[in-house]
C-alpha cells in the first residue's frame, strides 16, 4: 500500500508527456505537415525536425539560426519544437518575415508546395525501384526455365 501511494506521488509529479500532435509536425511555424520516419534534423543541433528542405531552409533563414547558434554546442538534447520556434520569432525584427513567408503569401504555398512534391517524388522513386526489383525478378525466372 505504500508503494501504491509513492508511485501515485511520482507519477503525479511528474510532467506530462509532449503532444504527439506537436511533437510529430514540421519546425517551421508555418507548415504544419506531419513529419515521416522522423524528418529532416537540424544539422547544427539536431533538435528540430522539418518535413523537407524547403521547410528547413525557410526556418533558418526566418530565425532559426539565431536561436540554434544561441544554444551552446546544440547538444542534441530534447527541446520543446514550439518553444524554439516562438523564440525565433521573438528573435527576429518586424518585417525580416515579410518577404519570407507570411502564413498567406504565395511563398508559403511554394514552400508548402514544394515539400509535397518532394514527398511525392519520394514515393514515386522508392514505388520505381520496387517494380524494377520485380522486373528483374520475373526477368530472372524466365532466363532459368
Amino acid at each position: 500500500s505504500d508503494m501504491r501511494a509513492g508511485g501515485a506521488a511520482a507519477s503525479a509529479a511528474a510532467p506530462p508527456p509532449p503532444a504527439t500532435a506537436e511533437a510529430a509536425a514540421c519546425g517551421w511555424r508555418w507548415c504544419g505537415n506531419a513529419l515521416e520516419g522522423g524528418g529532416l534534423k537540424c544539422g547544427r543541433c539536431r533538435r528540430v525536425a522539418y518535413c523537407g528542405k524547403p521547410c528547413q531552409t525557410l526556418a533558418w533563414k526566418a530565425g532559426h539560426k539565431a536561436v540554434c547558434f544561441a544554444r551552446p554546442g546544440g547538444d542534441g538534447g530534447d527541446a520543446d519544437a514550439a518553444a524554439v520556434r516562438e523564440a525565433a520569432s521573438s528573435l527576429l525584427p518586424l518585417g525580416v518575415l515579410d518577404d519570407v513567408v507570411p502564413p498567406t503569401t504565395s511563398a508559403e504555398v511554394r514552400a508548402t508546395s514544394a515539400c509535397e512534391l518532394q514527398k511525392r517524388l519520394n514515393a514515386l522513386e522508392a514505388a520505381l525501384a520496387q517494380l524494377l526489383r520485380k522486373a528483374r525478378t520475373v526477368l530472372s525466372m524466365a532466363s532459368d526455365g
